[in-house]
């Protein structure tokens, strides 16, 4: 996650690389989560390329996930 976030820092300008930056290191500081990581490295590249993300979803009431299509392109992101 926070190797994500340091490669969209150097394409990004300021205000925003500093936030990056912040943000990597914070994450950096927490406890390791790989499958959590791999989303959000998914969820960074699509947004940093402007392509959709396909995802599989399953709500905390829901007996089964279901597929979709996200324009991750549109997420802002920040800290």
């Amino acid at each position: 996650m926070a190797s994500s976030l340091g490669k969209l820092a150097h394409t990004l300008k300021q205000p925003m690389t500093e936030r990056l930056v912040k943000t990597a290191d914070t994450i950096l500081q927490r406890n390791a989560d790989p499958p959590r990581e791999k989303v959000f490295e998914a969820a960074a590249q699509a947004w940093a390329e402007q392509r959709m993300l396909r995802l599989r979803y399953q709500g905390l009431d829901s007996s089964k996930p279901y597929a979709d299509t996200l324009a991750i392109y549109l997420i802002e992101p920040s800290p």
